[in-house]
């Protein structure tokens, strides 16, 4: 299975603002890997998003705090 990879990342969006960036893999996102879109999706509708994120080989984490309900970006 392989991660869920960021695409794209809209202006002055939640992601954005985070620092994500395109190319960034999502290795867990509170604390789970989501194994599909619908799985994403619910872990994406809190109001704080707590990331473990892969930039090129090396991790770290990242908090998204946005609006409950509101796309990551």
């Amino acid at each position: 299975m392989s991660l869920p990879l960021v695409v794209a990342v809209a202006d002055d969006s939640p992601a954005q603002r985070a620092g994500l960036r395109p190319g960034d893999q999502l290795v867990t996102m509170g604390g789970r890997v989501p194994r599909d879109i619908i799985e994403y999706r619910f872990l994406a509708d809190e109001e704080l998003v707590e990331l473990v994120v892969d930039r090129a080989g090396l991790q770290f984490d990242v908090t998204v705090e946005k609006e409950a309900g509101e796309a990551l970006g």
